[in-house]
């Protein structure tokens, strides 16, 4: 009787030995492998949802990042601007790639595998694109800022939409050729925000939403179409300016 009981722990202590490894393999199959394996930190993701596109340390140089990209879902990732320079805050649409690098604004067309300058600086930062079109902020001597745009694919002279006197929020948004940009009154004189739009071409500056409310805050915008989503004061609202 020992025999048979020891047989039968035997047994059954074997049958949850064998079960264990399909289940564990089953729940290892839920933890994706990461897009991008490389040590360093990896920031500013961006996607137009086939590439993704990021700011890269791995080569763990003080104040000098670099811009990697992957195909989505799962890769394999690719080089986009490396160097000595510092290059960041990268965005990506179609076969288009834009970045900052140095102060000057780059761009990568993936299909032709070509790099070009879209702005010369030396205080251009913060670009996205949408389409042909590319949106950034350039510094001037005075901090005044503007909101400029250029057609990657024309490469016609850079367009001025918008200047923004006060404290930036966020890099700009754009869609199309409509380009949504956010300021802050850091003294609250007239405003204490405001969320701003304006087409590249033929139309007049907008105020989608202000708030002279002297502790309030706007911490986020993004734009798809004519829909504008913004944070302030830790809500959410929309807005549809096909509307008014």
């Amino acid at each position: 009787m020992l025999h048979s009981r020891l047989r039968v722990c035997v047994i059954s202590a074997l049958t949850l030995a064998l079960l264990a490894v399909p289940i564990a393999s089953a729940f290892a199959l839920d933890v994706p492998d990461p897009i991008s394996p490389a040590p360093g930190h990896q920031g500013s993701p961006r996607t137009d949802g086939q590439t993704v596109v990021w700011g890269d340390t791995r080569e763990d140089i003080p104040f000098v990042a670099d811009v990697y990209g992957a195909e989505l879902p799962d890769g394999p990732e690719f080089p986009i601007a490396t160097g000595p320079n510092h290059q960041s805050t990268p965005d990506v649409d179609g076969r288009w790639v834009v970045w900052s690098d140095e102060g000057a604004i780059q761009a990568l067309n993936l299909d032709a595998d070509q790099q070009f300058e879209v702005s010369d600086g030396p205080e251009d930062v913060l670009p996205a694109v949408s389409g042909d079109y590319v949106v950034w902020l350039s510094y001037d001597s005075t901090d005044s800022v503007s909101v400029m745009t250029r057609n990657l694919e024309t490469m016609a002279d850079a367009v001025e939409v918008g200047v923004i006197d006060e404290a930036v929020v966020d890099r700009p948004a754009i869609h199309g050729d409509r380009v949504v940009w956010g300021e802050h009154d850091e003294e609250a004189n007239s405003f204490a925000w405001r969320l701003l739009t304006a087409r590249i071409y033929g139309t007049v500056l907008q105020t989608i939403e202000e708030d002279v409310t002297l502790d309030s805050s706007l911490f986020g915008f993004d734009l798809h179409g004519d829909l504008v989503v913004f944070i302030s004061d830790e809500i959410l609202e929309a807005r549809d300016l096909s509307t008014g």
